[in-house]
């Protein structure tokens, strides 16, 4: 038997649109990073979706980026309002998994569930 840890979408094309519309328009914040489900890399990214395929991010430095390949996004807490006011008004526009370590906002696009013992047989 072996434990696996299985990965569950918090996100779709539209929600991560409503967050880079909101940061854009609420705290004028236009690149972030974020890191691939595939690789531990963190790659640049414009917070904005290519007009002709909105599931791909802009094409930016890293160029573009499946959304549904997106395991976070990384942007600094901006400094125009404070902690609890940013998580109040980033709660007004959805539901989103995200925390705010050492000034930086972390939101989630997938969560780990629990790790269930596997019966593996060949």
């Amino acid at each position: 038997m072996t434990s696996k840890a299985s990965l569950i979408s918090d996100m779709n094309d539209s929600k991560w649109q409503r967050i880079f519309d909101f940061l854009a328009d609420t705290f004028l914040i236009e690149y972030g990073q974020v890191k691939l489900l595939s690789d531990s890399n963190h790659y640049h990214i414009a917070l904005d979706t290519m007009d002709e395929h909105r599931q791909y991010t802009e094409d930016y430095i890293s160029g573009p980026i499946k959304l549904s390949e997106i395991e976070y996004l990384m942007i600094p807490l901006p400094k125009s309002c404070k902690e609890n006011e940013f998580c109040e008004q980033l709660d007004s526009i959805g539901r989103f998994k995200y925390k705010i370590e050492e000034s930086n906002v972390y939101i989630y696009g997938y969560h780990v569930i629990k790790k269930v013992n596997v019966r593996e047989t060949f």
